[in-house]
């Protein structure tokens, strides 16, 4: 089992102390809700065998597996992704007009496809990414498909980015936003990498684990999803800051590029600096432990080099001689 380091223990602790006055009422509102939505479903349709003392399935995948409230917040946040890509598109072939159905396009009626809109689109994304950690801790909802769904979301507004990034360099030839473009295609393509090989040696070793337990290939299969991204897949602190950094970065870009304060233009730079320095140092975590085995392999061949040239250098006076 993979343990989260002391700081990033702390960390969540402390979100979701700053989050609980928020997320536990939430938490306690939605129970009472979907109490009585299983209710009225089992009025409709009663279980066959609703005398037997064993879990309810509708009301597990309800409560505990599907629909929790952190989930439907991730969920929400994809289809805010969904969104952003859409009013990317109307912006860059010049539609007139977008049709939304976010929050905030209904509080700021939000219906040009511009920078602004995107800004908000992006920040609303970044709000249900920091406000579904702390619904599934504070509320006892921690599960594994909401750990697949919040990554998920990460990895896919980070492709949403990089395209928006590439558009947004064409149309106004900004350095910044190329610097931004590429240390974000960079790392994510180191990230996918890492996750590819780690996800790889995970499926390894516990598929021998698995493989001799009494249970059907569904089950089994299930098993180790739950335990890989419950227990495994995991972001530390070093992640959580860079995702952080990264989200901060594009928002204010954005809202510079939607009102030109030149103020928000320097926080952009700041931001973007600290951005290519925690991403790097991210791969370096991430990337530490092949890098060390790779740099002993290439010293021990070095080495082999080193002798196989001083003995043929060797014969060589031997032979002169």
């Amino acid at each position: 089992m993979k343990k989260l380091d002391r700081a990033t223990l702390i960390e969540l602790q402390w979100r979701d102390l700053i989050f609980w006055p928020v997320t536990r009422p939430l938490g306690i509102l939605y129970e009472y809700v979907i109490t009585a939505i299983v209710k009225l479903i089992r009025l409709v349709i009663p279980r066959r065998d609703a005398t037997a003392q064993i879990e309810d399935p509708l009301d597990t995948a309800v409560r505990k597996e599907i629909f929790t409230l952190a989930n439907l917040a991730s969920f929400y946040g994809l289809f805010l992704i969904g969104e952003l890509f859409y009013v990317i598109w109307a912006f860059t072939t010049n539609q007139p007009s977008v049709e939304l159905w976010s929050i905030s396009a209904w509080l700021l009626d939000l219906k040009t496809p511009g920078i602004w809109t995107i800004a908000w689109l992006v920040t609303e994304i970044v709000l249900t990414d920091t406000i579904d950690g702390p619904l599934a801790r504070t509320n006892a909802r921690v599960s594994a498909l909401g750990t697949l769904l919040d990554h998920t979301r990460d990895y896919l507004v980070t492709f949403v980015a990089l395209f928006f990034l590439i558009a947004i360099t064409a149309i106004h030839r900004d350095w910044a936003f190329l610097a931004l473009a590429v240390a974000n295609a960079a790392g994510l393509a180191l990230f996918i990498s890492y996750h590819v090989i780690f996800f790889k040696k995970i499926v390894v070793r516990d598929a021998r684990m698995l493989r001799d337990a009494a249970l059907s290939n569904g089950k089994r299969w299930s098993a180790f999803f739950k335990h890989a991204l419950l227990e495994e897949y995991q972001t530390n602190l070093t992640g959580r800051i860079h995702f952080t950094a990264l989200a901060f970065t594009v928002g204010s870009g954005l809202f510079y590029y939607a009102t030109g304060a030149e103020w928000i233009y320097i926080t952009f730079t700041i931001a973007l600096t600290a951005t290519i320095v925690v991403t790097s140092y991210y791969l370096y975590e991430l990337w530490g432990e092949y890098y060390a085995r790779w740099q002993v392999k290439a010293h021990a061949r070095s080495q082999s080099f080193k002798e196989r040239v001083a003995r043929r250098i060797e014969r060589k006076k031997t032979q002169n001689k």
